[in-house]
């Protein structure tokens, strides 16, 4: 009769540990599912950045072989055509293509 109660004491303990050890489960759990979805959320927008970045690329591949954007360039760069005159400016830009926009590509 006497071990009775370190029994009853020895179970509850166990069942105490047991109790933390879980909530300590489910925390780290939650802790993982909310990071993973975070993470995943970043990899997500990564992913459309990046193809929006390679439809730029396709767009100026595609422009580069394009002949109005090759004369708007050499426009750009001062070039004009055999039956056109040329005009000079009197205030005209400090360096060469100066008048044109200038587009970064990623």
């Amino acid at each position: 009769m006497s071990r009775v109660p370190l029994m009853l004491m020895t179970t509850c303990l166990l069942c105490a540990v047991g109790a933390v050890q879980t909530a300590v489960h489910l925390g780290t759990g939650v802790y993982r599912s909310m990071t993973w979805t975070e993470q995943t959320r970043e990899a997500e927008a990564e992913n459309d950045r990046l193809r929006n970045d390679i439809q730029i690329l396709k767009d100026a591949k595609v422009q580069l072989n394009s002949p109005q954007y090759l004369e708007q360039l050499a426009r750009c760069w001062g070039y004009v055509g055999r039956d056109e005159a040329v005009l000079v400016a009197e205030y005209d830009p400090e360096n060469v293509g100066a008048n044109c926009d200038e587009y970064r590509l990623p």
